[in-house]
C-alpha cells in the first residue's frame, strides 16, 4: 500500500508542473544617449514634422519627441504631450534603421509604400505610426518559449525532487527499515522511469501549448499594447492571452 501511495504522490507533484506559464514584460530601460533618428528632423521630432512625416499622430497635443538609444537595441522615445511626459519602447534591433529609412526616403515611400513593407518585412504599425516587423515578432516568440522551457524545467525539477523525498519518506516510514532493502529500491528504480518520460511529456506539453497555442497575431497585438506611451519611469507589463491577473 505505502509503495501505491508514494507512487500516486510522485505523479501527482510531477503533472502539477504543467500549471507554469510564462509572463512577456517590457520595462522601461535605462535610456543612454540621444539619437538623431534623421538629419531632416534632427534631435526631435516638433508638431509641424510630425504632421509632415505622419508620425504620433495617435498623440493628443503633441508637443515633441526624443530619441535614446537602448544597450540591448531599440531606443526609448520620450514625448511630450500637453505639458506631460511620456516614454514609449521599441525592442526591434532594426527600430532605428526602420525610422531613419522611412523619414530619409518619405516622399519614395509614399509612392510606393509595398517596396518599403517588403524591404523590413513589415506586418503592421503601432500607434505612434512606427513600423512593427516579422522579426520582432519571431523575436517575442523565440523568448517565450525560452521561458517556457526554462519554467517548465525548473518547475519539474522542483517538484519531482520533493515527490522522490515524500516517497522515500512514506516507503520507510513504519521505522523497522524491514522494507527499505530491496523493496525500496525496485520503488525508486521504477519511479524515477516514470518521471523520466512524465517530465519529457509535461515540459514538451507545456512548451507546445504555450509557444505554439500562440498566435502570431497575438504577440503582434501584445507589441502594439506594449508600445502605448506610458509616464516615463513606469514599468509596462504585458500578459499572455488569457493569463489571468
Amino acid at each position: 500500500m505505502r509503495r501505491i501511495i508514494a507512487t500516486v504522490v510522485l505523479v501527482f507533484f510531477v503533472l502539477n508542473c504543467a500549471s507554469t506559464l510564462p509572463r512577456y514584460e517590457y520595462r522601461v530601460y535605462e535610456r543612454e544617449q540621444p539619437v538623431v533618428i534623421s538629419e531632416r528632423v534632427g534631435e526631435a521630432i516638433d508638431p509641424e514634422e510630425s504632421e509632415r512625416f505622419d508620425l504620433f499622430a495617435g498623440i493628443e497635443n503633441f508637443e515633441r519627441a526624443q530619441f535614446y538609444a537602448l544597450e540591448d537595441g531599440g531606443y526609448v522615445v520620450e514625448i511630450t504631450a500637453d505639458g506631460e511626459k511620456l516614454a514609449a519602447i521599441n525592442r526591434d534591433q532594426d527600430a532605428v534603421a526602420i525610422l531613419r529609412d522611412y523619414i530619409d526616403r518619405y516622399e519614395e515611400i509614399n509612392t510606393d509604400r509595398p517596396a518599403f513593407i517588403r524591404k523590413w518585412n513589415i506586418l503592421d504599425y503601432d500607434i505612434l505610426g512606427v513600423a512593427i516587423t516579422a522579426d520582432e515578432v519571431m523575436l517575442a516568440m523565440q523568448q517565450n518559449r525560452s521561458r517556457a522551457r526554462k519554467a517548465g524545467c525548473a518547475g519539474c525539477a522542483g517538484v519531482s525532487l520533493i515527490g522522490l523525498i515524500v516517497a522515500g519518506g512514506i516507503a520507510g516510514s513504519d521505522g523497522s527499515g524491514s522494507d527499505i532493502g530491496p523493496a525500496l529500491t525496485a520503488i525508486v528504480v521504477g519511479v524515477a522511469l516514470g518521471v523520466m518520460a512524465l517530465v519529457g511529456l509535461v515540459v514538451g506539453g507545456t512548451v507546445i501549448a504555450v509557444t505554439y497555442g500562440r498566435k502570431e497575431a497575438d504577440f503582434l497585438e501584445m507589441i502594439k499594447e506594449a508600445r502605448k506611451p506610458q509616464a516615463y519611469g513606469v514599468r509596462a507589463s504585458v500578459r499572455m492571452p488569457g493569463e489571468e491577473e
